[in-house]
């Protein structure tokens, strides 16, 4: 699935044609959004190419008063959460109900927001989520970037992220994002959790699922696993949800709370640990699990 994304179009008909013929001639695109800033743009590619369009309106816009137009989407393709949205922050403009865009990646709930506004081209993965703005398609524009868009390539296993110069038509940001989620089980809970992008959260990857009675130090679970590893990145201290791995006993620890090692409320493992992802929902749920308890850690959410 590939999808294009433009914003902050401001009434340059001639760059948004040329943005649409690119967009499909080069990159094959199926779907494209407009981000806001006169969104009534996209009109002009009415008739002339048969593509879904997806539209949100701009915060100054009429229409983003309008309770029944969304002011944000949501939208899956091939298992991925897209967040749709002009800003990405909330705004003074927002109705009551629109949410927020940094809770819905704070807590996991999409895995890309798409946003434009600033008329700055930016990828960048923050926390697990990749933000992507496509920038503006004014010839001119005073911060000084020249007009591009942006093309999501989305697959299952991955997605890959550019912006493209309009006028060059050059790639000038490239990004791919592959995130790793699975999940935390017993026989009474179920937790969240994603992975980073380490060698050692690689290893555990290819290693699920692993399957394992729990071990109990203080606010800290930890189980072995097949993974043979040396530490990457040593961390002396962690934070409540950190999954980290354990190279003295190929264990795979999951912290949250203070352990004996631990000078008041830091969480201090036993030793350095590679941190390889983190916990999505609360990692408190953990302290429900008892010593010698089955744990299995999963692909998938």
């Amino acid at each position: 699935m590939k999808v294009g994304l433009i914003s902050d179009t401001h009434g340059e008909l001639e760059n948004l044609r040329e943005a649409l013929e690119q967009l499909t001639s080069i990159y094959k695109i199926e779907k494209i959004v407009h981000l806001g800033d006169e969104w009534e743009d996209i009109e002009v590619l009415k008739g002339e190419k048969e593509i879904e369009v997806i539209v949100v309106p701009g915060v100054y816009a009429r229409e983003y008063a309008d309770p029944s137009i969304p002011n944000r989407i949501i939208r899956e393709f091939n298992g991925w959460q897209i967040l749709f949205t002009h800003t990405c922050n909330v705004h003074a403009n927002d109705l009551p109900e629109d949410p927020d865009p940094q809770e819905l990646a704070a807590t996991q709930r999409v895995d890309v927001v798409a946003h434009g506004h600033t008329h700055v081209p930016s990828i960048e993965e923050k926390d697990y989520v990749i933000w992507v703005n496509p920038g503006h398609l004014k010839s001119k524009d005073k911060k000084g970037y020249s007009p591009s868009y942006g093309v999501l390539d989305i697959s299952p296993e991955k997605i890959r992220a550019r912006i493209v110069d309009l006028d060059s038509k050059e790639t000038f940001s490239y990004y791919t994002f592959v995130k790793k989620k699975v999940t935390i089980r017993t026989s009474s809970l179920r937790l969240r959790a994603v992975l980073n992008d380490t060698k050692t959260a690689q290893k555990i990857w290819e290693a699920l699922p692993i399957e394992q009675k729990a071990n109990l130090w203080g606010e800290e679970i930890y189980f072995s696993t097949p993974v043979q590893e040396e530490i990457e990145d040593g961390e002396e201290v962690v934070q409540a949800g950190d999954i980290g791995y354990w190279p003295p006993a190929q264990a795979i620890c999951l912290f949250f709370g203070p352990t004996p090692a631990s000078k008041g409320n830091e969480i201090r493992p036993y030793s350095p640990v590679t941190v390889v992802g983190k916990i999505v929902d609360d990692p408190r749920d953990l302290k429900g699990v008892g010593e010698k308890e089955v744990i299995k850690l999963d692909r998938l959410w």
